[in-house]
């Protein structure tokens, strides 16, 4: 990265001095004006520099509580650097310990001087060209969240429109941004069409044809599941941080009242994750008690049922959620640990005499008595009897392979 700072440098100035270069790197704040071309890529390698700096220093400030001295910190830089992996595998080490160590001293001394400065941009976990935006802005989406408080009795819709604000909020962050449209063309499908979808699959206006279903699957993967909940772990990570007064500690679930901030925050991470905008479905879905979307929400209405003497928030309260869903959880864990049996006889249902595998990873699908063994592409391969002891949820808690030459499944249990 640094390598290519420096040809990147060298094109726009069109030098080759490392006095120059030195002094590039002193004062030069990343982005600060419109760049574009080579000067755009050299700003942005030197902010990314500034990102793995600020780590470094705000790291050794946290665990000193307090800066590095002016006389320590260029000795701190080489000792750091000369840890790194780079330092090991590149040619001029010198010279590359000195750009390293020239750049620290800026960053503190120039670049970003104030300490809780460098501890915010830190705690944003981007680049500081991006983690500007987001101090700027996540004030703004905080007010946004604070309006969640009735999220247990709005409409789908009204849940549905809370999400999609929330997520358009931290993609107007940058770093975060979520793509207008996934493919091309003019009837490719808006980033919301999706993102309702994936929530409420039966009560979106649009849905992929089934040989686009993966590409949908794909956007909510990396644009939602990791993006967008990256984004809102960072702007929760700032308002706990104005919560702790600006001191880094541990955090736990008693603290949450004093973000300010409705239970259903904590859970959009796991409604994204699982598809789903009920809280407790979630849960019941994370826990394997359920393994359909449309089973646990309707077992999710059994929990309802109990909070009709409770607010609206404190419903979702995961304290609460989770000591109600517990009686599920731990049935479920005391039959499947009941099986041992370490095989089960099968009768299998193809011909495998030309194969050239003799062992195949199922699934088991149980519909009375038996039990039909697919494999991941819903193929079935064997039959058998349910046995005795068989569990509800022996799939969250067994791997199974079919033994062709055995005619038999062999169970293992899930570390």
């Amino acid at each position: 990265m640094i390598k290519d700072m420096e040809t990147a440098w060298a094109q726009v100035s069109e030098t080759s001095s490392a006095l120059d270069f030195m002094d590039w790197l002193e004062r030069t704040v990343p982005l600060k004006d419109p760049a574009e071309g080579s000067k755009l890529a050299a700003e942005e390698a030197l902010d990314s520099l500034d990102g793995f700096l600020l780590t470094v220093l705000v790291e050794q400030e946290m665990m000193t509580d307090q800066p590095i001295e002016s006389n320590d910190l260029e000795q701190y830089l080489i000792d750091v650097w000369r840890k790194t992996y780079a330092h090991y595998v590149m040619n001029q080490v010198e010279h590359w310990e000195k750009v390293f160590a020239t750049r620290g001293q800026a960053v503190q001394e120039k670049i970003y001087p104030h300490v809780d400065t460098r501890r915010r941009l830190y705690r944003t976990s981007v680049a500081p060209r991006y983690g500007k935006r987001i101090l700027d802005g996540y004030p703004v989406i905080k007010e946004h969240l604070v309006t969640g408080t009735n999220y247990p009795d709005w409409t789908i819709e009204e849940r549905t429109l809370y999400i999609i604000e929330t997520v358009k909020l931290i993609s107007n962050l940058g770093k975060f941004k979520v793509p207008d449209i996934q493919g091309k063309g003019k009837d490719a499908p808006a980033w919301d069409e999706i993102l309702t979808w994936w929530l409420n699959p039966t009560g979106s206006r649009r849905s992929p044809d089934k040989n686009k279903v993966a590409d949908w699957v794909k956007f909510v993967k990396t644009q939602y599941e990791y993006k967008f909940n990256w984004g809102l772990g960072t702007v929760l990570a700032l308002i706990l941080d104005d919560v702790n007064e600006e001191v880094l500690q541990e955090t736990s679930i008693d603290d949450w009242p004093k973000t300010g901030l409705p239970w259903i925050v904590f859970w959009l991470k796991e409604l994204i994750n699982w598809g789903t905008l009920d809280p407790v479905a979630a849960l019941l879905l994370a826990h394997g008690v359920e393994y359909t979307r449309s089973a646990a929400e309707m077992k999710a209405r059994d929990y309802y049922s109990t909070c009709t003497d409770i607010s609206g928030d404190e419903i979702l309260n995961p304290t609460r959620i989770k000591e109600w869903a517990d009686q599920f959880i731990e049935k479920r864990f005391s039959v499947s640990s009941d099986y041992h049996a370490k095989e089960i006889s099968v009768s299998l249902s193809r011909d495998f005499t030309k194969a050239s595998i003799s062992e195949w990873r199922v699934v088991p699908i149980t519909s009375g008595d038996s039990i039909l063994w697919i494999d991941p592409a819903g193929y079935e391969l064997a039959t058998s009897k349910v046995p005795d002891k068989w569990g509800t949820n022996m799939e969250s808690t067994y791997d199974f392979v079919l033994k062709v030459k055995s005619s038999t499944v062999k169970l293992s249990r899930f570390l």
